[in-house]
């Protein structure tokens, strides 16, 4: 199985760090992936473009966008953690 590792940054308290998310298709190729994650990560910045006035209300807006996308093409969170920079 291939694995899609997308980087997710979001601000904390205590300063900075990043959620890292790995996604995947079962059956998919590593392209197929690829172009989902593409397709996925446009329609959450366009959508969060609007309304938020912090950063933060934005990357979270982002983060939740692209994993409903991710979910709604079949692709399944294989884990998640906050790693600090």
């Amino acid at each position: 199985m291939r694995f899609l590792v997308l980087a997710v940054g979001a601000l904390f308290l205590v300063g900075c760090a990043q959620v890292v998310s790995v996604w995947a298709k079962p059956g998919a190729t590593e392209e197929e992936e690829r172009a989902i994650g593409k397709k996925c990560e446009y329609e959450a910045e366009a959508a969060s473009q609007e309304g938020l006035t912090t950063e933060y209300a934005r990357r979270e807006r982002v983060r939740k966008l692209r994993d409903m996308c991710f979910e709604a093409n079949g692709m399944v969170l294989i884990s998640r953690e906050v790693v600090s920079r």
